[in-house]
Protein backbone atom coordinates (compact mmCIF):
# COMPACT_ATOMS: atom_id res chain seq x y z
CA UNK A 1 0.00 0.00 0.00
CA UNK A 2 1.34 3.40 -0.91
CA UNK A 3 2.53 6.00 1.75
CA UNK A 4 -0.64 7.89 2.83
CA UNK A 5 1.00 11.58 4.09
CA UNK A 6 -1.84 13.62 5.98
CA UNK A 7 -0.46 16.94 6.12
CA UNK A 8 -3.71 18.74 7.84
CA UNK A 9 -2.26 17.26 10.79
CA UNK A 10 1.02 19.48 11.62
CA UNK A 11 2.62 16.77 13.11
CA UNK A 12 2.49 14.74 10.38
CA UNK A 13 3.48 17.65 8.11
CA UNK A 14 6.62 18.74 10.03
CA UNK A 15 7.85 14.87 10.05
CA UNK A 16 7.01 14.44 6.06
CA UNK A 17 9.17 17.49 5.80
CA UNK A 18 12.16 16.65 7.74
CA UNK A 19 12.14 13.21 5.83
CA UNK A 20 12.04 14.76 2.57
CA UNK A 21 14.57 17.08 3.46
CA UNK A 22 16.83 14.49 4.36
CA UNK A 23 15.86 12.49 1.39
CA UNK A 24 16.93 15.77 -0.68
CA UNK A 25 20.34 15.51 1.22
CA UNK A 26 21.07 11.72 0.49
CA UNK A 27 20.47 12.65 -3.22
CA UNK A 28 22.47 15.11 -3.35
CA UNK A 29 25.62 13.45 -1.85
CA UNK A 30 24.92 10.86 -4.03
CA UNK A 31 24.81 12.92 -7.24
CA UNK A 32 28.40 14.54 -6.33
CA UNK A 33 29.87 10.98 -5.44
CA UNK A 34 28.59 9.90 -8.88
CA UNK A 35 30.01 13.29 -10.67
CA UNK A 36 33.13 12.65 -9.04
CA UNK A 37 33.61 9.23 -9.66
CA UNK A 38 32.70 10.46 -13.55
CA UNK A 39 35.49 12.71 -13.42
CA UNK A 40 37.98 10.53 -12.10
CA UNK A 41 36.77 7.48 -14.70
CA UNK A 42 37.06 10.41 -17.66
CA UNK A 43 40.43 11.53 -16.07
CA UNK A 44 41.84 8.28 -16.48
CA UNK A 45 40.70 7.24 -19.39
CA UNK A 46 42.29 10.23 -21.01
CA UNK A 47 46.04 9.42 -18.86
CA UNK A 48 45.43 5.91 -20.96
CA UNK A 49 44.99 7.36 -24.17
CA UNK A 50 47.97 9.65 -23.52
CA UNK A 51 49.88 6.71 -23.09
CA UNK A 52 48.80 4.20 -25.27
CA UNK A 53 49.65 7.21 -27.68
CA UNK A 54 53.23 7.43 -26.42
CA UNK A 55 54.07 4.07 -26.38
CA UNK A 56 52.76 4.10 -30.42
CA UNK A 57 54.75 6.58 -31.23
CA UNK A 58 58.34 5.43 -29.32
CA UNK A 59 61.14 3.72 -30.97
CA UNK A 60 64.34 3.06 -29.18
CA UNK A 61 66.35 5.37 -31.04
CA UNK A 62 63.54 8.36 -30.66
CA UNK A 63 64.71 10.02 -27.78
CA UNK A 64 68.76 9.30 -27.52
CA UNK A 65 69.37 12.19 -25.14
CA UNK A 66 66.42 12.11 -22.59
CA UNK A 67 65.74 15.37 -20.90
CA UNK A 68 66.88 15.28 -16.97
CA UNK A 69 63.99 14.53 -14.50
CA UNK A 70 63.17 17.47 -12.38
CA UNK A 71 62.08 16.78 -8.85
CA UNK A 72 58.62 17.81 -8.49
CA UNK A 73 58.43 20.46 -6.60
CA UNK A 74 60.92 21.80 -9.31
CA UNK A 75 58.27 21.55 -11.97
CA UNK A 76 55.36 22.56 -9.98
CA UNK A 77 57.24 25.93 -9.54
CA UNK A 78 58.47 26.20 -13.35
CA UNK A 79 54.49 25.75 -13.74
CA UNK A 80 53.38 28.04 -11.69
CA UNK A 81 55.79 30.69 -13.54
CA UNK A 82 54.56 29.43 -17.00
CA UNK A 83 51.00 30.54 -15.59
CA UNK A 84 52.21 34.04 -14.65
CA UNK A 85 51.59 34.87 -18.70
CA UNK A 86 48.05 34.01 -18.90
CA UNK A 87 46.36 32.70 -22.09
CA UNK A 88 44.65 34.97 -24.52
CA UNK A 89 41.22 32.88 -24.99
CA UNK A 90 39.09 30.80 -23.33
CA UNK A 91 35.74 28.98 -24.97
CA UNK A 92 33.05 27.11 -22.97
CA UNK A 93 29.96 25.48 -24.71
CA UNK A 94 27.66 22.88 -23.29
CA UNK A 95 27.03 19.99 -24.55
CA UNK A 96 23.71 18.13 -25.20
CA UNK A 97 25.38 15.52 -23.39
CA UNK A 98 25.58 17.08 -20.26
CA UNK A 99 29.15 17.75 -20.27
CA UNK A 100 31.11 20.81 -21.88
CA UNK A 101 33.27 21.29 -24.26
CA UNK A 102 36.49 23.86 -23.51
CA UNK A 103 39.21 25.90 -25.66
CA UNK A 104 41.95 27.30 -24.56
CA UNK A 105 43.95 29.77 -26.98
CA UNK A 106 42.68 28.14 -29.57
CA UNK A 107 43.59 24.31 -29.03
CA UNK A 108 41.62 20.86 -29.37
CA UNK A 109 38.88 21.29 -27.46
CA UNK A 110 38.37 18.75 -24.56
CA UNK A 111 35.44 18.17 -22.02
CA UNK A 112 34.74 18.63 -18.35
CA UNK A 113 31.92 17.78 -16.05
CA UNK A 114 29.26 20.42 -15.76
CA UNK A 115 30.65 21.11 -12.18
CA UNK A 116 33.89 21.94 -13.47
CA UNK A 117 33.35 24.05 -16.38
CA UNK A 118 30.99 26.64 -14.13
CA UNK A 119 33.75 26.82 -11.65
CA UNK A 120 36.12 27.40 -14.65
CA UNK A 121 33.62 30.19 -15.79
CA UNK A 122 33.26 31.82 -12.34
CA UNK A 123 37.07 31.81 -12.02
CA UNK A 124 37.43 33.50 -15.48
CA UNK A 125 34.73 36.32 -14.71
CA UNK A 126 36.13 39.97 -15.32
CA UNK A 127 37.03 41.33 -11.84
CA UNK A 128 38.16 44.78 -11.32
CA UNK A 129 40.76 45.90 -9.05
CA UNK A 130 43.88 43.78 -10.40
CA UNK A 131 47.22 45.59 -11.76
CA UNK A 132 48.14 42.99 -13.84
CA UNK A 133 47.39 41.57 -17.21
CA UNK A 134 44.92 38.80 -15.85
CA UNK A 135 41.33 38.95 -14.86
CA UNK A 136 41.11 39.67 -11.70
CA UNK A 137 40.88 37.84 -8.12
CA UNK A 138 37.36 36.44 -6.47
CA UNK A 139 37.20 35.53 -2.84
CA UNK A 140 35.87 32.41 -1.83
CA UNK A 141 33.10 33.83 -1.02
CA UNK A 142 32.31 35.53 -4.09
CA UNK A 143 33.04 31.90 -5.88
CA UNK A 144 30.60 30.09 -3.86
CA UNK A 145 27.93 33.08 -4.23
CA UNK A 146 28.64 32.19 -8.45
CA UNK A 147 28.52 28.49 -8.13
CA UNK A 148 25.93 28.14 -6.60
CA UNK A 149 23.53 30.63 -8.69
CA UNK A 150 24.98 28.70 -11.69
CA UNK A 151 24.09 25.13 -11.03
CA UNK A 152 21.37 25.74 -8.20
CA UNK A 153 22.52 23.82 -4.98
CA UNK A 154 25.02 24.84 -2.12
CA UNK A 155 28.79 24.57 -1.68
CA UNK A 156 30.79 24.73 1.52
CA UNK A 157 34.03 26.27 1.25
CA UNK A 158 35.67 22.67 1.69
CA UNK A 159 33.63 21.01 -1.49
CA UNK A 160 35.05 24.74 -3.65
CA UNK A 161 38.64 23.80 -2.82
CA UNK A 162 37.74 20.20 -3.96
CA UNK A 163 36.72 21.33 -7.02
CA UNK A 164 39.63 23.65 -7.51
CA UNK A 165 41.84 20.51 -6.77
CA UNK A 166 39.69 18.40 -9.59
CA UNK A 167 39.71 21.26 -12.14
CA UNK A 168 43.56 21.36 -12.25
CA UNK A 169 43.63 17.58 -12.47
CA UNK A 170 41.10 17.79 -15.14
CA UNK A 171 42.77 20.35 -17.04
CA UNK A 172 46.35 18.81 -16.64
CA UNK A 173 45.01 15.26 -17.90
CA UNK A 174 42.08 15.90 -20.13
CA UNK A 175 43.26 19.19 -21.77
CA UNK A 176 47.14 18.79 -21.67
CA UNK A 177 47.19 22.18 -20.05
CA UNK A 178 49.14 23.88 -17.14
CA UNK A 179 47.11 23.07 -14.22
CA UNK A 180 48.66 26.43 -12.36
CA UNK A 181 46.52 28.40 -14.79
CA UNK A 182 44.16 27.84 -12.14
CA UNK A 183 45.50 30.32 -9.49
CA UNK A 184 45.03 30.17 -5.78
CA UNK A 185 46.41 32.73 -3.37
CA UNK A 186 45.49 32.71 0.28
CA UNK A 187 45.11 36.55 0.60
CA UNK A 188 43.50 37.79 -2.90
CA UNK A 189 41.27 34.44 -3.34
CA UNK A 190 41.20 32.38 -6.80
CA UNK A 191 41.14 33.41 -10.20
CA UNK A 192 41.82 31.58 -14.10
CA UNK A 193 44.81 33.07 -15.60
CA UNK A 194 43.05 34.60 -18.61
CA UNK A 195 44.33 37.60 -19.79
CA UNK A 196 42.39 40.68 -19.48
CA UNK A 197 40.91 42.18 -23.07
CA UNK A 198 42.92 44.86 -24.67
CA UNK A 199 41.22 48.07 -24.70
CA UNK A 200 40.03 49.80 -28.30
CA UNK A 201 42.43 51.60 -29.98
CA UNK A 202 42.34 55.31 -29.56
CA UNK A 203 40.72 57.38 -32.29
Amino acid sequence: MAERNDYSDPNGLTASFRRLLREVEALRRALERAEERADSVAQHLAALQQSVGRCQSQSPDAHPNPAPHRPPSESSFLLKLAAQSGVQTLKIAQQPTGEASVWIDGANPFHLSLTLASLLSVLALAHPGTNDELVGWKSLAEVTEHLQKQLGRPFTPHAIHQLVSRLRSALAVSGGVNPFLVQTHPKLGLRFALRKPSPPPTP
